[in-house]
């Protein structure tokens, strides 16, 4: 704590709403911020706070010459910034919760959430990292497989499914620097697994009518479906195996009902407008009901 040239101490900061005067403990973050909390929550809210708290305190220097019964309360110092501490203790007390925007500030709570072991701070996080999701995936992935949120590590994974580069982001994120190498293959395994999934249906005729246009035709070429061989005609052929390859890169339901108006799609109906003799309209239709 610093001091005046006459020996006196500086006052901290007391950072609302944690400034009850009735408080019976102080803790102090690493740049200088007190909050005057109460043991009893600290003691419910975490088992390294209450194993802390039950350990021979030392006599605390006055913390302010305005604050006379500061001097009776024990001074915890902490090595997280106000910022954090004050995060954290919002998730623990019975006050408004914090408005955590980024991930940076994200991170910095759950780490100190799993230092000193409370539960509650990660369980009340789901849904911040969840508004992430969609911005930062593979942030949010990193930080539910090193919390061990198993749920939210695999809906972070399904975003991965059309990023074939998904681990190769311009700028690696912080938590690249702690994550496992064993959660990145975790994605990739999963990842594959899909693939394996998507050449199993795409094997059959389960997820196809035999009233499509394109397997009805009487010229069109035998091709094996299942436990039988149809007749499919040749750009059908060509587009089914464009949109396999596809899927083997990005085996994702994402892939399927984008790859209609893509290009390797467009090529395959070039095709369809010289050999078919039903109107486009139809085959149209029917290829939306099938990328359905």
């Amino acid at each position: 704590m610093a001091s005046h040239p006459n020996g006196r101490p500086v006052t901290n900061i007391l950072r609302a709403p944690f400034d009850d005067e009735d408080a019976d403990i102080i803790f102090r973050s690493s740049d200088g911020v007190d909050f005057r909390l109460y043991r009893v929550i600290l003691a419910k809210a975490s088992p390294v706070f209450r194993t802390m708290l039950q350990l021979p305190q030392p006599s605390s220097t006055p913390t302010a010459p305005s604050a006379p019964d500061d001097h009776e309360l024990h001074v915890v110092t902490l090595t997280e910034d106000a910022k954090t501490l004050e995060n954290v203790l919002r998730l623990c007390y019975p006050v408004e919760d914090p408005s955590l925007t980024s991930m940076g500030d994200i991170h910095s709570v759950l780490e100190a959430a799993r230092k000193y072991e409370i539960a509650a701070v990660a369980a009340n996080l789901r849904w911040a990292l969840m508004c992430m999701l969609p911005q930062e995936p593979l942030r949010v992935y990193a930080i539910a497989y090193m919390m061990e949120m198993e749920d939210l590590a695999k809906k972070a994974a399904t975003l991965f499914l059309d990023d074939p580069q998904f681990h190769f982001p311009p700028s690696p994120p912080p938590e690249f620097s702690v994550l496992p190498t064993l959660a990145v293959y975790a994605v990739h395994a999963y990842r594959q697994d899909c693939a394996v999934a998507v050449s199993r249906v795409l094997a059959t005729e389960d997820w196809t009518s035999q009233n499509f246009v394109w397997l009805t035709c009487p010229n069109g070429m035998m091709v094996r479906m299942g436990p039988r061989n149809v007749p499919v005609q040749k750009w059908f052929e060509m587009y089914f195996e464009l949109l396999k390859a596809a899927l083997r890169e990005r085996p994702s339901g994402r892939t399927v009902r984008s790859f209609f108006t893509s290009a390797g799609a467009g090529e395959a109906f070039s095709q369809m407008a010289v050999q078919i003799k039903f109107s486009f309209s139809i085959t149209h239709e029917d290829g939306v009901a099938s990328d359905n």
